[in-house]
């Protein structure tokens, strides 16, 4: 019997993700910081204004407020839902490397791109 849904094959490129762990990049949050204007130190602020760092919030809830406030779509969204759930590390597969989405620390900035190291 033929699958009617394939799997999609894993990628030789990116890592395993760890399950429940979401990648995110520091291009998320610089690419969040330039379509709404804020820092992700900002947005946090916002976030922590509207009682949306809460343990227990639902991202859905903080997805709603990033798209009706700030026009931002939900992978941008979910950059933001990371740090308080997580910290402000990323996954160990984006640190150094070759790759697109490489980065030198573990560490996401949140003060902003001007901030990002030359």
């Amino acid at each position: 019997m033929v699958d009617e849904f394939p799997r999609r094959r894993a990628s030789p490129l990116r890592p395993p993700s760890t399950p429940g762990v979401r990648d995110v990049l520091p291009a998320h949050l610089d690419a969040l910081e330039g379509r709404t204007g804020h820092t992700p130190r900002e947005l946090l602020a916002q976030a922590h204004e509207r009682g949306l760092d809460a343990p227990g919030t639902k991202a859905g809830v903080v997805v709603s407020w990033m798209a009706d406030d700030h026009g931002v779509g939900r992978r941008h969204a979910m950059a933001l839902v990371h740090v308080p759930r997580n910290g402000a590390t990323i996954s160990a597969g984006h640190v150094g490397g070759t790759g697109s989405h490489r980065d030198g620390s573990g560490t996401l900035r949140l003060d902003g791109v001007a901030t990002k190291p030359a």
